[in-house]
């Protein structure tokens, strides 16, 4: 992969984490703790939620995420290989869940 791959690779990343960070902010079950700070497809969040039950419902849907931090805090990775019809499905499962 060359230059103008890594960025391409790099953008689709940025975007996707941009995004599903954006949509579960929404949801209202999560906060941000370092709000402002930069990130390329990795961050964390404060749950304001029953982790154990968002990891399960998340798990049965087939997703891996909301990784718990000794801190408390979740965490999520977008690859460059998540679309954005994935993206939303995960934020369907939060929204649905009961938490």
């Amino acid at each position: 992969m060359g230059p103008e791959g890594m960025k391409k690779l790099n953008s689709l990343c940025y975007e996707g984490a941009h995004y599903l960070k954006e949509q579960l902010l929404a949801t209202g079950r999560f906060s941000d703790p370092f709000e402002g700070y930069p990130f390329l497809k990795e961050f964390a969040l404060t749950p304001m939620c029953d982790v154990a039950k968002l990891q399960q419902a998340l798990l049965d849907a087939g997703f891996f995420g909301a990784l718990q931090t000794p801190e408390g805090y979740v965490t999520f990775c977008v690859t460059e290989r998540r679309t954005r019809e994935e993206i939303d499905s995960l934020i369907k499962v939060i929204k649905e869940a009961a938490l």
